[in-house]
């Protein structure tokens, strides 16, 4: 999670970034989705009745 903060705050692309500081791009992307996927799972979920 601080790999993914630290290049969203950075003014670099995230190619650039992770270019620097040696971090494989498709590594990032791969935690970047993880993230990702944590966070909609604590949106709770909310049942519709059809009416």
């Amino acid at each position: 999670m601080a790999i993914i903060r630290e290049c969203i705050n950075s003014d670099l692309s995230n190619e650039e970034w992770c270019e620097q500081n040696n971090v494989s791009i498709k590594s990032y992307y791969y935690y970047l989705a993880k993230l990702r996927k944590m966070a909609i799972e604590q949106i709770p979920y909310k049942k519709r009745n059809n009416v």
